[in-house]
């Protein structure tokens, strides 16, 4: 294959096979930080000879995959937060007996029948610091829920692992939330939870903002609510709300894929929109400068 006789094509393949290979073989960093250093000395020795020597070396290009395939699996390794010291999951006493855990509130999942759910980011156990992402779970009751993502909240819990499927070529939940380095779930009430009056502020909190002030003007159109969920997932692509029949409906007719991109789609349309009020605003601005 000609595609081949390009370097960067074969770096970058080495480099994907080392994420992969560190991914299914759960490469430590003690495992594949000699393999790195030693291949990057034999990189900087073949480069330097073929250097000398002015023409192509087979150990240079050798060399350079290897390279490229132990940085891959370096790189999947150190974004993966379980293995960062300061990780929760290496707090073994929050696992074992109730601690008081300091959290931000990241995002609201889809709630259920019993509890509201958010992703938290954990700040201090026990007021130790750590870090690491796990999912809230609120349980539901006859008062208001008065938490929003951005809440600094502080609860007294035990954390919860994840439990891995027991039947065979079942949907491993533990496992999906694990490639989404969360590793474990928080169960408490809402007479449980302090909440400070400090808001962190960032990009998901003014999304979260942004989100109410849709859901707000879509109740002014006088929606009901499955078609305001529906709304929702057409215009924002957040499926959180959508009840389970209306998915499957949409499953039979073979239409998924109109709540998976859809809210894209709408983004360009109204960039495109936004932009032709704007050109037509402009113009109409220089013709009447003309006129007059």
């Amino acid at each position: 294959m000609k595609v081949l006789d390009f370097p960067l094509v074969k770096i970058t393949i080495a480099f994907i096979l080392g994420v992969i290979a560190s991914y299914y073989l759960h490469f430590s960093i003690s495992i594949i930080t000699f393999p790195l250093s030693l291949s990057f000395v034999a990189f900087c020795g073949a480069f330097f000879w073929s250097l000398k020597r002015n023409k192509k070396s087979f150990l240079f290009g050798a060399f350079s995959c290897v390279l490229a395939f132990c940085i891959g699996a370096f790189t999947l390794i150190s974004h993966t937060e379980n293995l960062q010291k300061d990780n929760y999951t290496h707090c073994k006493s929050a696992f074992e007996r109730k601690q008081s855990i300091t959290l931000i509130l990241r995002e609201k999942l889809k709630s259920n029948d019993y509890s509201d759910r958010y992703i938290g980011l954990i700040k201090t156990i026990s007021g130790k610091p750590y870090s690491g992402k796990v999912i809230v779970n609120v349980q539901k009751d006859s008062t208001n829920n008065r938490l929003i993502v951005g809440n600094s909240i502080k609860i007294q819990t035990i954390l919860q692992q994840n439990k891995p499927s027991k039947n065979p070529n079942q949907f491993d939940y533990s496992r999906y939330l694990a490639d989404k380095q969360i590793y474990a779930q928080v169960y408490c009430q809402k007479k449980e939870i302090l909440v400070s009056k400090i808001i962190q502020k960032d990009i998901w909190y003014y999304c979260a903002k942004l989100h109410s002030r849709i859901i707000s003007n879509l109740e002014k159109s006088n929606f009901n609510q499955a078609e305001m969920n529906v709304a929702l997932a057409l215009i924002l692509g957040q499926q959180q709300e959508i009840s389970q029949d209306i998915i499957q409906d949409y499953q039979y007719s073979g239409a998924t894929h109109v709540l998976s991109v859809s809210g894209l789609h709408v983004g360009f349309i109204m960039l495109f929109i936004a932009f032709y009020c704007f050109y037509s605003q402009t113009n109409s601005k220089h013709k009447e400068r003309f006129l007059f």
